[in-house]
């Protein structure tokens, strides 16, 4: 089917639906580099649109070619429940010129998990097709597939992180074997998507350098047998690390993620909020300082009620570090190291390039939560 003929079924089923209902016939569309979406409510549009880019960023940590734009859009359709013809939740298609759709069935059961999952295989397929061939997408190791996507959605959900470790321990490995060479029809075991992300996570905290990786990645997504090739590469990276064999790394490498201790950060919103109290002055205020802002801390610099106050958010700020939400780690320790150059007596140009170092991380943080909550605020 042409990727003409496929817009306009899409467009009449989609407009027949909203008729019969009787709804605005008027699609909600986007489009980005890769991906074009089309559904009836333009914030589920946008949600997705913003959530393909998150997914295309990650993506490209794996793959060699990650610039080239594809012959086509990869097109996708939120399909309400009376518009499905399908199985699941989602259903990826390829046709014979290499136009892949990916239609959901968009509704509240559809979790952001499956939908993180969905536009991986979508994006992953289409560059599989395009780069390796017609016959790729059938051929493709679905672990590569499930653990990007699991990447993906617990880059977004990083507290799902202990759930996956709890059905991890619950759940018995499959051989790496078993693991490295299943296809999207067989990878249906329980711990498969666990086992994959694990796999993934291994070969992160091996010595592989990132271009094996990638070669590594791009070989599965082609479809290739990765046994010999990943043994040859741990081997190459770490000598001792497979010297009782694959398999027994696997089991060794699995056993230490499940069982790894995991933090679990503040949100955002918490960490923003105490790195603005850390950077408020207004007790110093009232005490009677003259502080018109963390600008004017040089001229009060030598202030003995400020220096103790300094000292005292200092001492602070380190101890609460290891909690602080990753996106603004940056942004307390800039500010922790802005207030140790007053208490040092560092020189003003050092203070200046402190306060500049500061205010630019904790702007960096606040665009990348605004950015992420509406990603996951647009969701219906």
């Amino acid at each position: 089917m042409s990727r003409t003929l496929f817009w306009i079924l899409l467009i009449l089923s989609v407009q027949s639906l909203a008729q019969a209902q009787n709804k605005s016939t008027n699609l909600s569309t986007s489009e980005n580099t890769y991906f074009e979406i089309v559904g009836l409510h333009p914030r589920s549009v946008s949600f997705v649109s913003d959530l393909t880019e998150h997914i295309v960023e990650h993506c490209s940590n794996y793959l060699n070619n990650r610039d080239d734009a594809f012959p086509q859009r990869i097109l996708v359709a939120l399909r309400p429940e009376t518009n499905v013809d399908f199985e699941g939740f989602y259903q990826v298609r390829v046709g014979r010129q290499g136009f892949v759709s990916l239609d959901f069935r968009w509704d509240d059961r559809l979790s952001l998990e499956q939908t993180c999952f969905a536009l991986t295989e979508a994006f992953l397929t289409r560059y599989a097709f395009y780069y390796f061939g017609p016959e790729a997408p059938s051929m493709m190791r679905s672990w590569a597939v499930r653990a990007v996507g699991g990447e993906c959605y617990l880059k977004l959900r990083r507290a799902q992180l202990l759930s996956l470790q709890d059905m991890g321990k619950q759940l018995p490995p499959l051989t790496i074997d078993s693991l490295l060479t299943q296809t999207k029809q067989d990878s249906k075991a329980p711990s498969f998507d666990i086992d994959s992300y694990c796999l993934l996570t291994a070969l992160h905290e091996s010595e592989i350098d990132s271009q094996t990786m990638r070669d590594l990645f791009e070989r599965a997504l082609a479809g290739g047998n990765l046994t010999n090739a990943l043994g040859s590469a741990l081997q190459s990276a770490e000598p001792n690390a497979v010297s009782d064999g694959l398999q027994d790394w696997w089991l060794l490498q699995r056993k230490a993620l499940i069982e790894e201790a995991h933090d679990i950060f503040e949100t955002m919103e918490v960490s923003r909020e105490w790195i603005a109290e850390m950077e408020n002055f207004d007790a110093y205020r009232e005490e009677g300082g003259d502080l018109e802002n963390i600008r004017a801390l040089w001229r009060q610099r030598d202030e003995e009620v400020l220096q103790s106050m300094l000292r005292a958010r200092r001492d602070i700020i380190a101890l609460r570090l290891e909690q602080v939400n990753p996106a603004y780690y940056n942004a307390a320790r800039s500010l922790g190291a802005l207030y140790e150059s007053l208490i040092e007596g560092e020189p003003a140009h050092t203070f200046v390039h402190g306060l500049a170092v500061y205010l630019n991380d904790f702007e960096d943080a606040r665009r990348l939560q605004e950015k992420t909550s509406a990603l996951l605020d647009q969701r219906p």
